[in-house]
């Protein structure tokens, strides 16, 4: 599933190649990519104002209207382009995925595109009420030693700590992982046995880890594309993520993978304590 950086990488291309674009017709091709109760209608004539993100949310907001746009890829999830030069220049496997297309007002065509079909778009008018729940931008200068101290006094494992959206927003389990290497913390520690230094270094690596994909374009280990149907390229700099069984980069011993909190998690046993 696309994680912080993947999403970030979207957005921005968004911005760039839908801004002050009016939408002229929405067309969903599968009837549940609008959840319940969203009347997509109403967006009709709407010119885009900017596109942002809130955790693994991508958010349209508009001109001249209160209301928000909301999508969420999921898995598989992705936006291509026609380029004015129509649905030909998709693939055939891409053409087959189309769920919804967003005719814009220049002629160029937005398609969402979703192999699975888990992907989803909400429409609200209450960004705050619809991501109360939803932790800080990790980053923003919210994640700081004041806000996480406290937080890590719950004794779980700091890996599914840092998974946990209600304290911190986006993170996913690549760079978790990434993030705990970095900072030489074993995943299956209690949070609440981190000290001071600790906590500082893994919000410093936090920051890094989490910058350096969003200017590698995100980590493509399967599905996500950006909106040039690109991969990412950050796959080529993870330290553990992906690599049991190789050596690690720093001591050369063997990385070792696990399920933690229900997910694949990679460290180095020497590195990590």
């Amino acid at each position: 599933m696309p994680e912080l950086p993947e999403v970030e990488t979207v957005v921005r291309e968004l911005n760039q190649k839908t801004s002050l674009k009016e939408i002229k017709e929405i067309i969903p091709i599968y009837e549940k990519v609008f959840s319940e109760g969203s009347d997509y209608q109403l967006l009709k004539n709407l010119a885009i104002k900017s596109v942002t993100r809130r955790a693994k949310y991508i958010i349209f907001s508009f001109y001249d209207s209160d209301l928000f746009l909301i999508s969420h890829l999921r898995m598989t999830g992705k936006y291509l382009f026609n380029m004015n030069i129509g649905i030909n220049s998709l693939s055939e496997k891409d053409q087959s995925h189309i769920r919804c297309v967003f005719k814009l007002s220049d002629q160029t065509e937005m398609y969402y595109i979703d192999a699975r079909k888990f992907g989803r778009f909400d429409i609200c008018k209450d960004l705050t009420k619809r991501f109360i729940h939803v932790g800080v931008e990790p980053l923003s200068d919210n994640l700081n030693i004041k806000y996480l101290t406290p937080l890590l006094k719950r004794i779980k494992p700091i890996k599914v700590f840092l998974l946990d959206q209600q304290f911190i927003a986006g993170l996913g389990n690549i760079y978790a992982d990434e993030v705990l290497f970095l900072s030489k913390i074993k995943p299956t520690r209690a949070s609440s046995t981190l000290n001071k230094n600790e906590i500082k270094l893994m919000i410093d690596n936090i920051k890094i880890v989490l910058g350096k994909a969003v200017d590698n374009m995100g980590t493509t280990l399967s599905d996500y594309r950006n909106t040039d149907n690109n991969k990412g390229d950050n796959q080529n700099y993870l330290n553990v993520y992906g690599r049991e069984k190789a050596n690690c980069k720093v001591c050369s011993t063997p990385i070792e993978k696990i399920k933690l909190g229900g997910r694949g998690t990679h460290f180095c046993p020497q590195c990590q304590v």
